[in-house]
């Protein structure tokens, strides 16, 4: 996680690319921060902040005292900046710079995570076209999930081509449970050639 960090990230991006829940999270922020403690820097955990206010949970003040997040920030910046040191990186495959790229495209909170979970997931490919252009493509709940109730990993949606997204939603295209695709009598004509295939588990 330590050489992950670069930037800001939020709470709901770590959790999803770490694949930990809430507390797992705050463990292992406990541990990075009194890591940077021990080692005389700035707080790294700083970078970690809620996608709603951009800034960092109350823990951080309770936990490390770390009142100005922002400055906190700042002095990370610094302090790598006057050691010529690069802010730790992990180096991204291909798909996963493209997966990054897909989720900056944001609608509604926690957005970004689950856009980027489904891309990764479905190979960045959709799961009934194969069309692999990112911006022609979305991150679509599977019939039932709801984002609201958190349903948000990669097994709560498929990857679709934009059309064939909004059929989906309209319910004119429907995936069935064992994955093959069926199509309303009304779209048939002109989507035939998606009718009767199996889609990826």
């Amino acid at each position: 996680m330590r050489d992950w960090l670069i930037g800001t990230v939020t709470y709901g991006d770590v959790m999803s690319t770490f694949n930990v829940g809430h507390r797992n999270l705050r463990r292992a922020m406990s541990l990075l921060g009194d890591q940077s403690r021990r080692q005389g820097e700035p707080l790294l955990t700083a970078l970690i902040v809620s996608k709603a206010t951009g800034k960092c949970s109350i823990g951080i003040e309770k936990e490390f005292g770390v009142m100005d997040d922002a400055t906190e920030r700042a002095r990370l910046y610094d302090f790598w900046h006057k050691r010529r040191v690069r802010p730790p990186q992990m180096p991204q495959s291909p798909l996963e710079q493209r997966a990054a790229r897909f989720a900056r495209v944001e609608a509604r909170p926690g957005q970004a995570a689950f856009r980027r979970a489904v891309f990764l997931a479905c190979h960045g490919k959709c799961v009934v076209s194969g069309c692999d252009i990112p911006c022609a493509l979305d991150a679509a709940h599977r019939a039932g999930r709801d984002w609201r109730l958190g349903q948000n990993s990669s097994d709560d949606g498929y990857l679709l081509r934009k059309d064939l997204h909004a059929l989906y939603d309209a319910g004119l295209l429907t995936i069935s449970p064992d994955g093959v695709v069926q199509l309303d009598p009304t779209v048939v004509q002109q989507y035939q050639q998606f009718a009767g295939i199996t889609v990826p588990a």
